[in-house]
């Protein structure tokens, strides 16, 4: 269907389906294509459209091949001297993969009350820190954020 521009309408309502729509729609092949094309952000919002396109979106080979298409970005290295003063000579920021970019440094720790002279980072887990301020005061920090 066109409208009166020229420029082809796909479906713009739910009683009226192309067969290109029905196409692409019912194929799985030329679905998932499409869908590895397109970042996350968005390829999350599209499991709500079918239950179909929810099942493909969940299934693990296709998580697998959208994260190849769209790798993560390159973690960095946040590395905090266990010392009582927080100024920026005493933190360090180390990239793990060598690269020179602008890394978090010690303002990502800022109101959080580290006055206690014990603030260190416990552990990390896909990117986020737990840190340890205080015999039982446990801080999770993302220093992407």
């Amino acid at each position: 269907m066109t409208n009166s521009k020229g420029t082809l309408v796909i479906g713009y309502n739910s009683s009226e389906h192309t067969p290109a729509t029905e196409l692409i729609g019912s194929n799985v092949d030329i679905l998932t294509e499409i869908l590895t094309c397109v970042p996350a952000k968005f390829v999350i919002r599209f499991k709500c459209v079918s239950k179909d396109w929810f099942s493909l979106i969940s299934n693990s080979p296709f998580s697998r091949n959208h994260s190849n298409r769209y790798p993560s970005a390159l973690f960095s290295g946040l590395f905090i001297n266990p010392v009582t003063s927080f100024d920026d000579e005493k933190v360090k920021s180390v990239s793990l993969h060598g690269q020179h970019q602008s890394l978090p440094t010690s303002s990502l720790l800022d109101g959080v009350g580290y006055g206690s002279g014990t603030f260190r980072i416990e552990d990390s887990c896909k990117g986020l820190l737990l840190c340890l301020n205080g015999p039982t005061c446990f801080i999770v920090c993302n220093p992407t954020t």
